[in-house]
């Protein structure tokens, strides 16, 4: 494929509280656009699909966060490794 998404660049970056509040104001529409027009000029389709199917996931978690269904750091540790 063309552009690659950086899984663990994303993973790794900390949010500060303007980013929470820049996707908080923009509408769903405003943040598909600006997510395509951030792909590389040889993207893909395949590219484009996989870049909005991650970001509904990084919103799918944040309202389970939201919600009070997230699980703690400690639990996540315990239940990875030793």
């Amino acid at each position: 494929m063309g552009g690659r998404i950086d899984y663990e660049g994303l993973m790794a970056c900390r949010w500060p509280e303007e980013w929470n509040l820049v996707m908080a104001t923009q509408t769903t529409r405003d943040r598909i656009l600006e997510a395509l027009q951030d792909l590389p000029a040889d993207a893909t389709i395949d590219d484009a699909i996989e870049r909005l199917v991650f970001l509904a996931k990084i919103d799918e978690g944040l309202a389970e966060l939201d919600a009070g269904e997230g699980i703690p750091h400690d639990e996540i540790k315990r239940r990875l490794g030793p």
